[in-house]
């Protein structure tokens, strides 16, 4: 949701900490993490990718949305 936050404001630099970290194990059980949840942070990520001219991360991110 930050990363949406971050999408509606226009300050795209501000998810790029968060988005440049390498990604995670995550438990369903202990987060309560749905798979919808990792599509929209994949999805959100490569529009702040595109938006910042960042296009091979965008397209990343974006391939990942299919695979989950």
């Amino acid at each position: 949701m930050f990363t949406l936050c971050c999408i509606q404001a226009k300050a795209y630099n501000y998810a790029l900490p968060l988005l440049d970290q390498t990604a995670f194990n995550i438990d369903p059980e202990a987060t309560a993490i749905e798979s919808r949840d990792v599509r929209l942070y994949f999805y959100y990520g490569g529009v702040v990718y595109m938006a910042m001219k960042r296009f091979s991360q965008a397209i990343e991110f974006l391939k990942a949305v299919r695979f989950h």
